[in-house]
């Protein structure tokens, strides 16, 4: 791991059962974030600074925790790349990355240098950094970690491409085409988030993939893009074999929103499957044509609680009046 400069404030410390001195920073959670691991240290857990032996009441060392706001401040960036890899403490790596994101450009070199890191919290930490810095310089060593044994560095390193926006499209419509069905399945994701037209074609060509993850991704792109080209073939998905399959194509299709596919998301509202019908609701609400009032009012006794209540709420979306409790 790289250690911090001796131009870095002194950190903090655990000490006495853990209790934090001093800390200067606490970073908010959110979703993911770029915390990849969320991995919460056991007494018998060897990256558990504070384990100690069954059996004795001695009291554990103190664990230095750095201060990540002054670390920032410094524009210590080798000494914050190596918070990104602290196990046991999710908060340290995120406030890292978030800092590492925040100082831009200058960061780009070492955390593209971190994203060969021994360690899956340094690299996936790395990989949410440069996707928040936006730099394209960056794409080829993410693109070479679409291949990273971790799967959470994989998908960090395909979020990152997808943020980086229209510079990373090249490499993601060839990682579609990768042998590998979970690099294709992130590439499609990525490109979802890119939202550029020119991957509808080859995203379309995904719907055929041998792979569920590699369909789902491409349902769920083409709905992100919004291209029209894109409703008859994920109307002809509403027909598939899973449920889950059918509910995502409803849901790609409500993102879209064309008028086209009212009628074959009607007739969804009569699937077996609950989850496939409340997607197919939600479409409508988005959407919004009175053709589906009827159809809604009828779904306001559907024996599905989730379902009458998103109908009930479609109602109110589309003729601004409620439907009856």
């Amino acid at each position: 791991m790289i250690a911090a400069s001796a131009a870095a404030m002194p950190p903090t410390a655990h000490c006495d059962g853990g209790a934090k001195v001093n800390r200067a920073s606490r970073a908010p959670a959110a979703g993911r974030g770029p915390d990849a691991a969320n991995r919460v240290a056991s007494p018998a857990d060897p990256h558990n600074h504070r384990s100690v032996s069954p059996g004795r009441s001695k009291s554990p060392p103190c664990v230095e925790v750095p201060d990540v706001d002054a670390l920032a401040a410094a524009r210590d960036v080798a000494a914050l790349i190596g918070a990104l890899g602290r196990r046991g403490d999710p908060e340290v790596r995120s406030s890292a990355a978030m800092a590492l994101g925040r100082l831009g450009a200058p960061a780009v070199p070492a955390l593209m240098a971190a994203l060969g890191h021994r360690g899956p919290d340094t690299r996936y930490g790395a990989a949410w950094a440069l996707g928040e810095i936006g730099d394209p310089a960056a794409i080829p060593a993410l693109v070479a970690c679409l291949l990273d044994p971790n799967r959470d560095v994989r998908r960090g390193a395909g979020t990152a491409l997808g943020r980086i926006g229209t510079a990373a499209l090249e490499p993601l419509l060839a990682a579609l085409a990768d042998r590998d069905a979970e690099v294709r399945a992130v590439a499609a994701t990525a490109l979802g988030a890119i939202g550029d037209a020119s991957a509808v074609d080859p995203l379309l060509g995904a719907l055929g993939d041998r792979s569920g993850a590699v369909r789902s991704g491409a349902v769920q792109a083409l709905g992100r893009i919004g291209d029209a080209t894109a409703v008859e073939p994920l109307v002809t998905l509403l027909g598939a074999r899973d449920g889950g399959t059918r509910g995502s194509a409803a849901q790609a299709l409500g993102r879209i929103r064309n008028s086209a596919a009212v009628e074959p998301l009607i007739a969804a509202l009569a699937d077996p499957d609950a989850e496939v019908r409340w997607a197919a609701v939600q479409a409508l609400a988005e959407i919004g044509d009175a053709r589906a009032v009827g159809t809604l009012t009828a779904a306001l006794q559907d024996g599905d609680e989730g379902v009458r209540r998103a109908a009930r709420e479609a109602l109110e979306t589309i003729s601004g009046t409620p439907g009856p409790p």
